[in-house]
């Protein structure tokens, strides 16, 4: 499934349910402030809040300026934090290529990102990365390079190159040891 346009290539900079945020109930990525988004799928606006500017942090529920649409898929999706929302009426249908809205900084946050949010049918938060194809952080993490790249292991692949970096060493120590005839 895609990712909703511009995000392609969006910077996560928050996930969903993570242990330094345990209610964050979406992602958050940025693009830069006045960003355009679009839907990430086909479906119907059923709710939008605007007129929310920044530092009013209750305002839209601490979403500030949102929408949220409904999907023929049965899910919902929900934009926040948005600077400027487009004016659609109540259950306009909309397209992955119909502007919902900018990114802003509305609500409670700490600088211009959207929220976006998948929700079941019920309403619902539920993550959305499962969702999202194309996105980094989706279906891969950003790979670090150099001197870095240890920092995106596991424990147990640090472990185990750790083990094969020692076993290569000390076989070529004891290979040149014996090789030594001085």
């Amino acid at each position: 499934m895609p990712f909703p346009k511009p995000y392609t290539k969006a910077n996560i900079t928050s996930g969903y349910l993570t242990a330094h945020r345990p209610n964050h109930t979406g992602i958050d990525m940025s693009k830069g402030k006045g960003t355009v988004i679009y839907p990430i799928w086909a479906g119907k606006v059923i709710g939008m809040n605007e007129g929310c500017r920044e530092g009013e942090t209750k305002c839209g529920g601490g979403y500030g300026n949102y929408v949220k649409i409904w999907h023929p898929n049965g899910l919902y999706s929900f934009y926040g934090h948005l600077e400027s929302v487009s004016k659609l009426p109540a259950n306009f249908e909309v397209d992955t290529n119909t502007p919902i809205g900018t990114e802003g900084n509305t609500g409670q946050s700490e600088g211009a990102h959207l929220h976006f949010e998948i929700q079941n049918a019920q309403g619902q938060p539920i993550d959305p990365m499962p969702y999202l194809k194309g996105a980094v952080g989706a279906d891969d993490k950003p790979k670090a390079t150099g001197l870095f790249a240890f920092m995106s292991l596991t424990p147990l692949q640090l472990i185990t190159g750790v083990a094969i970096f020692a076993v290569v060493i000390f076989l070529l120590f004891n290979n040149s040891k014996k090789n030594n005839y001085g």
